[in-house]
């Protein structure tokens, strides 16, 4: 009788190899995801997983998010530009760009995704 395959790899010394070349630190932050015209769109995610240029994200699978978007990191006050690097079910990798710093910019100055940040912060 053969034994299950999880059987015999847990017995095992070998583990999966780790090929992301940043440390991903496990979290659970509220975010949102914004796109289309005057960011009209969006959707509510949470961040399961963070590192300097990338996450996994948990958003329904329901939602159509584009490839490229803005998202809103609520508690920290940052924004991304974020590109989709995989999908499936609930759970999305990103790759972030231009870091933008919400809390920095004035509120006498004209900026949508500062003040949806604002709205969502309180």
């Amino acid at each position: 009788m053969t034994e299950p395959a999880i059987a015999r790899s847990a017995m095992t010394d070998s583990f999966p190899i780790e090929r992301r070349s940043e440390v991903r630190e496990p979290t659970n932050i509220r975010a949102r995801i914004c796109y289309g015209e005057n960011f009209g769109a969006w959707a509510d995610c949470i961040i399961k997983n963070l590192s300097k240029s990338g996450a996994m994200l948990e958003v329904a699978a329901v939602y159509p998010i584009p490839q490229t978007f803005t998202l809103i990191h609520i508690p920290g006050g940052v924004a991304f530009t974020a590109n989709i690097k995989w999908r499936r079910g609930d759970l999305c990798g990103v790759f972030m760009k231009d870091r933008t710093e919400l809390k920095l910019i004035p509120a006498s100055e004209p900026n949508k995704i500062r003040d949806i940040w604002a709205a969502l912060a309180t």
